[in-house]
């Protein structure tokens, strides 16, 4: 029931292990429309999304390897589900938001 009123990020972060065939099991077996439509959104969703940045581009900005790595991917996979990122700037803008946001992280000037 929780998936009827939640974020596609708390869907996601929630079902990320569960394959499939079982969400889609799920949904076949729902009553409710609000459900039926977030496991829709959901499988259809994840499936588009495909954000820009990678660990690799987290290095390239001086990030040590490590948790925050999957702090700001997460992050990032995030905004795009809740459709909080749209396109590649809005991503890019993003992520200096998050990194200048990262307390352990100092940039060399």
């Amino acid at each position: 029931p929780w998936v009827a009123n939640a974020k596609l990020s708390l869907i996601a972060n929630r079902l990320e292990d569960v394959p499939a065939l079982a969400i889609y099991a799920n949904y076949l077996a729902a009553r409710d429309d609000k459900l039926c439509d977030n496991f829709q959104d959901y499988l259809n969703r994840l499936r588009s999304i495909k954000p820009r940045i990678s660990g690799d581009d987290l290095r390239a900005r001086g990030l040590p390897p490590g948790p925050i790595y999957k702090r700001i991917l997460s992050a990032i996979r995030d905004a795009w589900l809740d459709g909080k990122i749209e396109n590649s700037a809005q991503e890019e803008a993003f992520l200096d938001e998050l990194i200048s946001n990262e307390p352990n992280f100092h940039p060399a000037s």
